[in-house]
């Protein structure tokens, strides 16, 4: 993969409450679900918003299709906070990641710096990092991730303590990404059922 278009992320203002209730966090047209690089988007049968059923929330595509990455413009954040994340998944089907062996789907934290070329190679395996994994299963989940260097990995799930760093200092994006060992290769449902995702809060303080 080549660059990835981040001048829209770069537009926008976005502002994370340290409540998680602020209506810019909310408004689904905030959010890009992708990730979108040269044009193509890679969350095949998704829309590149959330909806604003059930406040805010998209629905697992069905093969093969696949939900990948959904960011919104990062806040300025800083070493030494934390971010946060509330979900719900409603329904009873599974969700499964797009890799060889499927695997049961994960979702991790994500952080993005300015500049990423989406190759992972060379410094830039330093340029994507993420937390540790939550299970995707139903009901409501919550997880919680210090922005230290311990609890947070980068490309091939590397650690970096300055890369970190620089990361954070230099955020572009910020939100989660669905996979299972490879962190954003995506999740999709395995039932004819709909199963939604429903972003409950995402606060960083």
């Amino acid at each position: 993969m080549s660059r990835i278009a981040l001048a829209f992320a770069a537009s926008l203002a976005c502002t994370i409450s340290a409540q998680g209730g602020s209506p810019s966090l909310m408004d689904p047209d905030r959010w890009t679900i992708g990730p979108v690089i040269d044009g193509t988007n890679y969350s095949v049968g998704m829309p590149l918003r959330p909806s604003a059923t059930d406040g805010w929330s998209f629905d697992f595509p069905a093969p093969p299709g696949s939900v990948h990455y959904v960011t919104t413009p990062a806040p300025s954040l800083m070493v030494g906070q934390s971010i946060t994340i509330t979900f719900e998944i409603r329904g009873t089907g599974g969700l499964r990641a797009v890799q060889r062996v499927p695997k049961r789907g994960l979702l991790r934290l994500h952080i993005q710096r300015e500049g990423d070329d989406w190759t992972g190679e060379g410094e830039y395996q330093h340029y994507r990092f993420w937390s540790r994994p939550i299970r995707l299963s139903p009901g409501i989940r919550k997880l919680t991730v210090p922005l230290e260097p311990v609890h947070w990995t980068g490309v091939f799930g590397r650690k970096n303590r300055l890369g970190f760093e620089a990361a954070v200092e230099n955020a572009v994006l910020v939100g989660f990404s669905f996979g299972h060992s490879a962190a954003g290769h995506g999740v999709y449902r395995t039932s004819a059922k709909p199963v939604r995702f429903i972003l409950k809060s995402f606060t960083v303080k």
